[in-house]
């Protein structure tokens, strides 16, 4: 019966009810979730309160209905302002990602994420525009750099290699003093290099940046390219190496208690003596 007079409803209506419902609740302090149907429903496209209320919603749905968080996360980005900051949008997509995945809806998930990419190859085209009006060489590398990756991370190999080839170059030239104020350029370089099986140039990038952020400081990066450097040594069959790179990013993690670096150096070890222990398969039909 409720769902025959809701429907039957004009939708000029429906839209004022679940307004008028969403500011009494809002007047009674109710939980984001009670609002957040009604929000969703009534909220005009640039609400940047409701964008924020249905985010907070899909926070405290997540845990135990990651189906309702998903739901949540979408109507924000439905209501997001085309204008929005990218990061912002960035982070909802992260968000709604997970919560796709973890109701078992992969490609769904894995839609959003290269989603979320798409902005960060939309930025850095602008970043690269605007570096090269003004000539920063530092700037231009670190452009190049990023749409390598983000191409390698999407699947789009030819235009990868295309920003990797001018990447190269431009990361090469750099002296370290300017390497120092854009070390993501070859921090970037080298996990691109990483996934597009450039090995023993991600290997020289990823030394480049240990040895330049050593020297400046700046150990930011470094959790990513141990595992970039270890990666790439046992992609060649250099297990022993690789093992000793992660052995000793462990052990610096550690001593400033960096949880993240620590996760991610047992992990990328594990994965490492998986590959060294892993029996080798006869020939179906050999000696």
């Amino acid at each position: 019966m409720r769902r025959a007079v809701y429907e039957t409803s004009p939708a000029g209506w429906r839209l004022a009810a679940h307004e008028r419902t969403a500011e009494t609740l809002a007047s009674r302090s109710a939980p984001a979730e009670a609002m957040a149907h009604h929000v969703e429903r009534s909220a005009r496209q640039g609400d940047a309160s409701a964008v924020a209320l249905l985010v907070r919603a899909g926070e405290q749905a997540a845990e135990r209905a990651p189906g309702t968080a998903e739901r949540w996360y979408g109507g924000a980005l439905r209501l997001l302002d085309d204008g929005a900051p990218a990061d912002e949008r960035v982070e909802i997509l992260l968000r709604r990602a997970q919560s796709l995945a973890a109701t078992g809806r992969f490609r769904d998930g894995h839609e959003a994420l290269v989603e979320s990419l798409g902005t960060m190859h939309r930025w850095a085209e602008q970043a690269l525009h605007e570096a090269q009006a003004l000539g920063d060489r530092t700037v231009i590398a670190a452009g190049h750099a990023t749409m390598a990756l983000t191409g390698a991370w999407t699947g789009d190999v030819a235009k990868a290699e295309a920003a990797r080839t001018v990447a190269l170059g431009e990361v090469d030239a750099l002296t370290d003093d300017e390497l120092a104020t854009r070390l993501d350029a070859a921090a970037n370089l080298a996990a691109a290099e990483l996934y597009l099986d450039h090995f023993a140039e991600c290997g020289r990038h990823a030394e480049r940046v240990f040895r330049v952020g050593r020297a400046t400081g700046q150990g930011q990066t470094f959790s990513a390219m141990y595992a970039a450097a270890s990666t790439a040594l046992w992609m060649d069959g250099r297990l022993a190496e690789a093992g000793d790179v992660l052995d000793g990013a462990v052990d610096a993690a550690r001593l400033i208690d960096d949880e993240i670096g620590v996760a991610w150096g047992l992990f990328n070890r594990a994965a490492g003596r998986g590959a060294r222990r892993r029996p080798r398969r006869r020939a179906r039909h050999g000696p």
